[in-house]
């Protein structure tokens, strides 16, 4: 994926404006393979860090970028996702993805990111 194709599947799934500026968002062209396309993205506080979740056909990356260190990447193969829910609060939402090694729960998700995420992730699971 190319800066410009990132630029472009945020502004189509909504979200341009929350997260154009993010580290984590700058760091994706290097991160994805040529050929993945983003489905849904969002991020959240897990582990006690901010972590950008970003979801394409086959694979949920989990990126966090600190500008002192260096970026981590937690790579989740959709097919082993078992199960996601949400709670939306007033202003946020908490994103829970059970998959085959353990748990991950998004702490702090902006509610705008979370409906287009969610199906994204579940879609892998209908089939």
């Amino acid at each position: 994926m190319t800066k410009e194709d990132v630029t472009e599947a945020l502004k189509v799934l909504g979200v341009n404006n929350l997260y154009s500026f993010r580290l984590e968002v700058r760091a994706l062209p290097q991160i994805l393979h040529m050929d993945e396309r983003l489905y849904g993205i969002t991020s959240g506080v897990y582990e006690g860090r901010r972590w950008l979740a970003a979801v394409t056909g086959k694979n949920l990356y989990l990126i966090s970028v600190n500008p002192l260190s260096k970026t981590e990447v937690k790579l989740i193969k959709l097919s082993s996702i078992r199960n996601v829910s949400v709670n939306k609060g007033l202003m946020f939402a908490k994103i829970t993805l059970e998959h085959n090694e353990g748990v991950i729960t998004l702490e702090h998700a902006a509610k705008a990111s979370v409906p287009t995420f969610v199906r994204a992730v579940q879609h892998p699971l209908k089939n």
